[in-house]
C-alpha cells in the first residue's frame, strides 16, 4: 500500500495522529513529521478533526503542496 493512500484511509476513518501514525509504521511507511511541510498541514487537519479530504487539499494548495487526493 502506498503512502498516499494509507493517509486517505486514516483521514477516512477519522484516525488521530497517534493511530495515523502507528498505520504509517505497520505499513512500513514513514510516520507524519511535524518539520515536513505537507506532513504538518496533514496534522494540523488531523488535530483539528478535519476529517473532509477537499478541505484538506485545499489546505495543502493553500501552502502550495500537493494534495490528498487525485481527480
Amino acid at each position: 500500500m502506498d503512502c498516499l493512500l494509507l493517509q486517505q484511509f486514516c483521514i477516512a476513518g477519522h484516525f488521530n495522529w497517534d493511530e495515523t501514525n502507528r498505520a504509517l509504521k505497520l505499513y512500513g511507511l514513514n510516520e507524519l513529521y511535524a518539520k515536513d511541510p505537507r506532513d504538518a498541514v496533514l496534522i494540523v487537519a488531523i488535530n483539528n478533526r478535519i476529517y473532509n479530504l477537499y478541505d484538506i487539499d485545499e489546505m495543502l494548495l493553500e501552502h502550495g503542496l500537493e494534495r490528498l487526493t487525485t481527480e
